[in-house]
C-alpha cells in the first residue's frame, strides 16, 4: 500500500468520525504473519499512526513482533506498538486484516481462497458489526477477490 493511499484512508477515518484532522489514527493489524508484521514496521517508521495493535490468534507470536518493533520505536516518530485482542478493532479508525493460508504451498493465489474465505468472512462481519464508523482494508490473497467479498460481507459503503 502507498503511504499516500494509507494517509489517505485514516484522514477518511478521522474525518468519518467527526474528530479533529490533525489526530493520528489508531490501528489494528489482525494477523501477524509475514504481511502483518511487515505492514506494523512500516506503519511505524512511516509515523501514521498514534497507536498500532497487534492482533493473532498465537498471542506468543504477536507479542514476540510487538517486542521486536519496540525495539525500534527509538527510531520513530511514532506513537506505540500493543498487543490485543479482537476487542481493540471496535475502537481502531484503521483495521488490517491479514490472515490467510500461507502462500509457500499453494500454486497460485487462488488456492488458499476455499480455507481463507470463510475465515475472513467472519472477521469482516464481527468488525462491521462492532466498528461500524471505523475502515477497513483487506491484505489476504487473492486480495482483488477478497476485498470485494469483504465489502459484500460487511454491509459497510465502499469508501470504508
Amino acid at each position: 500500500m502507498k503511504v499516500s493511499n494509507f494517509n489517505a484512508i485514516a484522514e477518511n477515518a478521522i474525518s468519518s468520525r467527526h474528530e479533529s484532522r490533525t489526530r493520528i489514527p489508531r490501528v489494528a493489524i489482525i494477523g501477524t504473519g509475514f504481511v502483518g508484521s511487515t505492514t506494523a514496521y512500516a506503519l511505524l517508521m512511516l509515523g501514521t499512526s498514534a497507536e498500532i495493535v497487534l492482533i493473532d490468534r498465537d498471542r506468543r507470536r504477536a507479542e514476540g513482533h510487538a517486542q521486536d518493533l519496540r525495539d525500534a520505536e527509538g527510531f520513530t516518530s511514532s506513537g506505540r506498538i500493543l498487543v490485543g485482542d479482537f476487542g481493540d478493532c471496535c475502537s481502531a479508525d484503521v483495521t488490517i486484516i491479514t490472515t490467510g493460508v500461507g502462500q509457500a504451498s499453494l500454486k497460485s493465489r487462488f488456492d488458499g481462497l476455499k480455507e481463507t474465505a470463510p475465515i475472513l468472512k467472519g472477521l469482516v462481519q464481527d468488525v462491521a458489526q462492532n466498528n461500524p464508523r471505523g475502515i477497513l482494508v483487506i491484505a489476504s490473497n487473492p486480495v482483488d477477490v477478497l476485498t470485494y467479498a469483504a465489502w459484500k460481507w460487511s454491509g459497510l459503503p465502499a469508501s470504508r
